[in-house]
């Protein structure tokens, strides 16, 4: 029994040891990184670096002198760092996994530059439900806020889960969505994974952590550094069966997510807007150049090949008559209400009458700009 406990705790020891020359080689530069591929290659592992002079790692893999021995620096005391980290980690109710662990992001470990640590709270996710990812501006505008949170709780409802960044705007209203339609969601930060940001999701990152998971690449203590997000949105995107854009005017970092999803083969979705809004710059930018045009949930899932066409649920919910009808009709293009009237050539009463039930029964909502819109779903 002594003996067997001595290979268990041996085999335990080996396995830490390999998470943790994992996380020390996840400090090194960008550049130093990619230079690990040809060890891999070379030596079939990392574990192999240890007790090699730099000459020789240069002789077998063809490296420059400089990054072998930054990798050898960084190695240094690997074992001691990383119970350390780990335990810091425990304390915040957190953990890390490897690109060598089973629970690592499948579809992430394809990219060119994956990340090889991956710090979590909560849990990811099973791999058998289908992550899409829900990005878009953080100014949104109530429309904006109301599609992404309406069409992620629609996945979620459906059994997806909703990969996005925890930003404000739209990112945050796609957590939320996807949490009320009782589903996973994953939030992929640009800080440390102790760095709640913005603060004011510190109440959403607890839901989603007890919902899914909160991921991200940077180490403890990390700052939220504007440097950090497009390495951020790579990771949204590469664990992402597709990415969905709601909003984003010309500048947006969904879009920088939206080209790298394309890098990677994966689809690209957007939501319409109105013409005469700064926040459908980006989208409809998107849309000419071939990304498929969103009003609903299972629009995503159909046009992933996730769901067999059938009769869209917007269609079977206005099952509507009359001058509740044609109101209902008149609502698609962003109208006001003075628009509508002016369109029907209906009593205002009656407008106001008819646009109240529709809103009430929620078939329509009011943005705060004055312009009604049908609900998505």
């Amino acid at each position: 029994m002594e003996q067997v406990n001595l290979n268990l705790n041996r085999q335990k020891s080996e396995q830490n040891n390999s998470r943790y020359i994992y996380l020390a080689l996840s400090k090194l530069k960008t550049s130093e990184i990619k230079a690990l591929n040809e060890i891999k290659e070379t030596y079939g592992g990392f574990s192999h670096l240890l007790g090699l002079s730099v000459e020789k790692i240069c002789s077998d893999t063809g490296l420059k002198k400089k990054i072998a021995e930054n990798i050898l620096t960084i190695l240094e005391d690997f074992d001691k760092k990383g119970e350390e980290e780990e335990s810091k980690l425990k304390d915040i109710g957190a953990d890390f996994i490897t690109i060598a662990d089973e629970e690592y992001p499948p579809l992430l470990s394809e990219l060119i530059d994956p990340p090889i640590v991956l710090y979590i709270k909560g849990k990811l996710p099973d791999i058998s439900s289908p992550r899409i990812a829900v990005v878009g501006s953080r100014n949104a505008d109530s429309y904006g806020l109301e599609a992404a949170y309406r069409i992620s709780k629609g996945l979620a409802q459906e059994g997806c889960s909703v990969i996005s960044g925890m930003a404000r705007g739209i990112d945050g209203a796609s957590h939320s969505g996807c949490l009320a339609g009782n589903g996973k969601t994953v939030a992929v930060l640009g800080c440390g994974i102790d760095v709640v940001y913005p603060p004011e999701h510190a109440s959403l990152a607890k839901k989603i952590c007890n919902n899914g998971a909160i991921i991200t690449e940077y180490p403890l203590g990390t700052t939220p550094f504007k440097s950090n997000f497009p390495k951020r949105n790579r990771i949204i995107a590469g664990m992402s069966l597709g990415v969905l854009v709601v909003q984003a005017d010309i500048r947006s970092g969904s879009l920088s997510t939206a080209s790298q999803a394309l890098e990677y083969g994966r689809e690209v979705m957007a939501v319409p807007g109105s013409i005469f809004n700064q926040l459908s710059i980006g989208t409809h930018g998107l849309l000419k150049d071939g990304a498929h045009p969103v009003e609903n949930a299972l629009d995503v899932l159909r046009f992933l090949n996730l769901k067999e066409p059938q009769q869209n649920k917007k269609e079977e919910k206005t099952n509507l008559e009359g001058q509740l009808k044609l109101i209902y009709d008149a609502t698609d293009g962003f109208k006001t209400t003075s628009q509508i009237a002016e369109e029907l050539s209906l009593p205002a009463g009656a407008l106001l009458a008819g646009l109240s039930h529709l809103e009430s029964e929620g078939y329509i909502k009011k943005c705060n700009n004055g312009i009604f819109i049908k609900l998505i779903n």
